[in-house]
């Protein structure tokens, strides 16, 4: 059975494929957030091809982050039995509901361990609506760099427990400095909720809308204030809908100030960063790679992911895309042929 692929997150590790066919058996998507830890879940999938096997075990923890698996992590943990060949299966509640998906293991031999992760539903549903209703993925930015409170830092700040999240550095121009948060602030609520680590607020912002306004509370030098900032506009990741992007083989970043930073790049440069390359296609056969800004497309400037989305998919097959792009000082023209 083929599926195409309708568009990916790499930030999450999520697609989207849509498949021509009718009456398939499906199962309904839950809400992780309501899921407690030390409640039972299942785990299906065919590890080590051995189809449709069933694993029972309880969820160990919510919110795991830093595991270096993905970029925007916020994974459950479970001890669930899952091996290699789990990965993309369902993790089921007690009613049959999809609160997971099964992605990733900690392992020293390869196989169970009794630590396993799973992407939850509530941030693949985000993912596959904007996908499906837009596009493309887009993510609330504030700006800012974050710092865990440990027990020394909470000390050092004079706090009553190790929670929050500790600003170690604002973006100039970002909407955080625009707002008025300064390093050194320990964000302590968003929106009335409280901000138990970084990833907290950071799962948070990720899954608010671009311009919408988020309130924050604060803990400047012992005292606190309420700050209303208005969200920009996230770089986003993406495998853009629609199959002429799929067809390049190229993913594209816009170009941030950090990244700009990193790659060589003026800080009034323009375009779009292109972060993978699938090898064998039409790009990585051009000679396009990972770090290329491309500045436009057919003669047409390109400042956004969303403009090279619109550039690419609005040429028609058996017709050539013009890209100009740089790579450190050096800019040239690459010819791609649509099949």
């Amino acid at each position: 059975m083929e599926a195409a692929l309708i568009g990916a997150d790499s930030q999450t590790d999520i697609a989207i494929l849509k498949i021509d066919c009718k009456d398939l058996p499906s199962l309904v998507l839950g809400d992780s957030d309501a899921m407690e830890i030390g409640e039972w879940v299942i785990a299906i999938g065919s590890p080590f091809q051995l189809e449709a096997s069933l694993t029972v075990g309880v969820i160990s923890a919510k919110g795991r982050q830093n595991l270096q698996i993905t970029k925007l992590e916020d994974f459950i943990q479970t001890d669930a039995a899952i091996n290699p060949g789990n990965s993309g299966g369902p993790l089921l509640n007690l009613n049959s509901e999809v609160i997971g998906i099964n992605t990733a293991i900690v392992s020293k031999s390869g196989g169970y361990m009794g630590i396993g992760f799973a992407i939850p539903s509530n941030m693949a549903k985000n993912v596959m609506n904007q996908i499906i209703e837009k596009g493309g993925v887009t993510r609330g930015f504030l700006g800012v760099t974050l710092q865990a409170v440990d027990k020394e830092i909470a000390a050092a700040f004079n706090l009553e427990k190790p929670e929050g999240a500790l600003v170690t550095e604002v973006i100039k121009d970002s909407p955080a400095e625009k707002g008025g948060i300064k390093q050194g602030d320990i964000i302590v609520e968003y929106d009335g909720h409280p901000v138990k680590n970084p990833g907290n607020l950071i799962k948070a912002v990720s899954f608010m809308e671009p311009d919408s306004t988020i309130v924050l509370k604060i803990n400047r030098k012992g005292k606190l204030l309420t700050l209303k900032i208005k969200l920009g506009k996230s770089s986003t990741n993406i495998v853009a809908s629609g199959g002429v992007v799929q067809q390049l083989g190229m993913e594209v970043e816009n170009l941030s100030p950090e990244m700009a930073k990193q790659l060589g790049y003026s800080p009034d440069s323009e375009g779009v960063v292109v972060t993978r390359i699938k090898p064998g296609s039409m790009a990585s056969q051009a000679g396009i790679r990972p770090g290329f800004l491309i500045l436009d497309i057919n003669h047409k400037k390109i400042k956004t992911v969303d403009d090279f989305n619109e550039a690419i998919n609005t040429e028609q097959p058996n017709k050539r895309v013009l890209i100009r792009a740089r790579q450190g000082n050096v800019t040239r023209f690459y010819s791609l042929r649509l099949e």
